[in-house]
C-alpha cells in the first residue's frame, strides 16, 4: 500500500515537472506531494509503520523530523521560485 503511494508521488512528481518550467517551482510541488503523501501514511495507520513513524530519536519522533523536512523543502523552494 506504501509502494503504491510513493510511486503515485514520483509520478506526481515527474508530470508537474513536465508542465512546469522552472525547477524551483517543480521542486515545491514535489515537496507538497511529499508532505501530502506523509499525510496520506499518517491517515493509512498501519500499526508497523506507525512504529517506525513515531519512533523517538532523541528528544523528537521521526514523523515530526519528516513534517520539519517537507516544509522547509517546499518553503526554500517557493523562495528560490519567487526570486526569478
Amino acid at each position: 500500500m506504501i509502494a503504491v503511494a510513493l510511486m503515485a508521488l514520483a509520478a506526481a512528481g515527474f508530470m508537474v515537472r513536465a508542465r512546469i518550467r522552472s525547477a524551483a517551482l517543480a521542486s515545491a510541488w514535489v515537496g507538497m506531494c511529499f508532505g501530502v503523501g506523509i499525510f496520506v501514511i499518517e491517515i493509512i495507520s498501519l500499526h508497523a509503520v506507525d512504529a517506525v513513524l513515531y519512533h523517538p530519536v532523541g528528544p523528537v519522533l521521526v514523523i515530526a523530523v519528516l513534517w520539519v523536512a517537507a516544509s522547509a523543502w517546499v518553503g526554500v523552494a517557493a523562495l528560490i521560485a519567487a526570486r526569478r
